[in-house]
This record gives structure tokens, C-alpha cells and sequence, in this order.
């Protein structure tokens, strides 16, 4: 657990006493969001500055706030293995590639209307019918059909669009912060069992010809391909693509080798 002290303290360097009356804020129309989550407090300026709430910054970043008067605690509150499903399962899906004697089953999440995959799925497939997840209140499952959008030259990562959008999205972490012995969540749909969840350490970096690898002991299995790794903040740090089916030999492609790629 991270912990931060941070002192809240003006320090102003002025010739003259200054009055209440020479420090003047005032509401802004600017509206500031964090992670994707709008603030409810107004943003405040002086006519040079503006100002937002540091304690509801914070705590849309997830953090733990104290504060005694004088001195503000933050604490990084790291999530528990279900938030960062709850958080994630509706945007993770199972797929269906699609020739005309053969069907490749694979994983794969949604990202600003995309689902990010790997590329020898798309790359397999006429066809593509994605399965989004279970609806917990009346039991069905959305099916939808896809088509291949574009692939990666390098990298074993491909993007197929749904043919109805979907406003929801994953959210992108930094994959060069991770350090050995993190832990990891991975959702992916092995051997068709969709949107199944493993927990597991980064347990280390490899790179295989040039190209860099998350090596982790989440399991992964056939069809897991294309699955999302999350971190406990409950960010995409990496995309499954490989793995040793019952052996602790399992990798992703690091998200931030990939991220020009989505833009």
C-alpha cells in the first residue's frame, strides 16, 4: 500500500500584507474529470489559476482521505480481486472466428467501441461473432457479429468492431510500472468457459526476438487468447496471447507497446 503526506501550504513571496479581498475565487464552467469520472465539485480560479478539490481528485483515483485540520492523508487504497472484476467483466467478451470449416474460439475486451484481441485471431476468421457478458438480471447473453478493423504489423494484437457500439470501456494502465511479484487479475474465456477469472503474480519480464512479454502464473488455457491482465487498480496492463496450458508459463503483451496502435 502506497502511502502519500501531502501538506497543503500557500506559499506567497508579496511586498505588501495581503487581505482577504486580494485573493478572490470564483466558479469556472470547466468541468474536470478523473479516470473517466466527472467531479461534482465546481472548479474555482482566481483569474489566473484554477483550482479543483484535491480530496475528490483523489478519492475518484481510489484513495483513502483523513484529515485533521492541517495536514491531509491520502492513502492509495489498492481494490480487491471482485472490484477489479465488477469493474471490468461487462467490457470483457468471448469470440467466435469463423471460417468455413473451422471456428477459433478466443478472448478478447472492449476498448472506445474496438475489442482489442490478438492478431492471429483476427487474422483467422471470415466471420466473427462476439458474446458480451451474461445479463445478471434477466440471464441472456448479448450476441453480436464483428468485422475485422485493423491489425498490428509487429505485434500479435488485432481490433474488430462490433456492429452495435458499446459505451463502455476498459481503462488503460502502465504496463512499465509493473514490478515482479504484482499482482495480477486475468479475464479471458478458456476452452469457451467465458469471462473466467485467474489470479496470479507478474513473475517476470521476457522479451522473445525483439519483442517484449509479461510473464505471469494467471493460468490461461486455450481460448484464453486475447483475454485482458488487469493490475489492482483495475487498469488493462497487458493482453494474453500465450501460455503452457497447466504449467506457470503464461505471457501478455505489455498494453504500453501497444497504445499508438489504438489511437
Amino acid at each position: 500500500m502506497k502511502r502519500f503526506l501531502l501538506v497543503l501550504l500557500s506559499l506567497l513571496i508579496i511586498a505588501t500584507p495581503l487581505t482577504a479581498s486580494d485573493f478572490k475565487l470564483t466558479p469556472t464552467p470547466y468541468k474536470v474529470f478523473v479516470d473517466g469520472k466527472q467531479m461534482d465539485k465546481p472548479t474555482l480560479t482566481d483569474g489566473q489559476n484554477t483550482y479543483v478539490s484535491l480530496r475528490e481528485a483523489a478519492e475518484l483515483f481510489g484513495a483513502d482521505i483523513e484529515w485533521d485540520g492541517n495536514v491531509s492523508l491520502i492513502t492509495h487504497k489498492e481494490k480487491t480481486v471482485a472490484e477489479v472484476v465488477e469493474e471490468n467483466i461487462d467490457n470483457c467478451v468471448l469470440i467466435n472466428a469463423v471460417t468455413t470449416n473451422a471456428i477459433m474460439q478466443a478472448s478478447g475486451v472492449i476498448y472506445n467501441g474496438y475489442i482489442i484481441t490478438n492478431k492471429h485471431v483476427t487474422s483467422f476468421g471470415n466471420i466473427f461473432t462476439v458474446e458480451f457478458n451474461q445479463n445478471k438480471l434477466n440471464g441472456y447473453t448479448d450476441i453480436l457479429d464483428g468485422t475485422k478493423y485493423k491489425e498490428n504489423k509487429n505485434l500479435d494484437i488485432g481490433l474488430l468492431k462490433p456492429k452495435e457500439n458499446r459505451n463502455s470501456t476498459i481503462r488503460l494502465g502502465d504496463s512499465d510500472k509493473l514490478k515482479i511479484g504484482d499482482k495480477i487479475i486475468a479475464i479471458s474465456s478458456p476452452k469457451a468457459h467465458k469471462n473466467t477469472i485467474s489470479e496470479g503474480l507478474v513473475s517476470g519480464f521476457r522479451n522473445d526476438e525483439g519483442y517484449n512479454e509479461i510473464q505471469t502464473t494467471a493460468k490461461t488455457l486455450p481460448g484464453s487468447s486475447g483475454g485482458g491482465l488487469f493490475n489492482m487498480d483495475g487498469e488493462l496492463v497487458g493482453i494474453i496471447y500465450s501460455g503452457q496450458n497447466d504449467e506457470l508459463l503464461n505471457f501478455a503483451i505489455p498494453v504500453n507497446d501497444f497504445k499508438d496502435f489504438l489511437e
